[in-house]
């Protein structure tokens, strides 16, 4: 989740100074660090709202 939103800030510092490649990478690290927050959100809801562990 950290390295998502360095990599978040990282890519905003090119995409500032007007770096194309930068705008790319920003959309490209909001969308891949979106969707780990999703993959990691789901388990927790489920597991407050009915009790119910994952197990490996």
């Amino acid at each position: 989740m950290f390295l998502g939103l360095f990599a978040i800030y990282f890519s905003d510092l090119f995409a500032a100074i007007g770096v194309p490649l930068g705008e790319r990478a920003l959309g490209f690290f909001h969308v891949v660090t979106g969707g780990w927050l999703m993959y990691l959100a789901y388990p927790t809801a489920v597991d407050f709202s009915i009790g119910y562990h994952w197990r490996i």
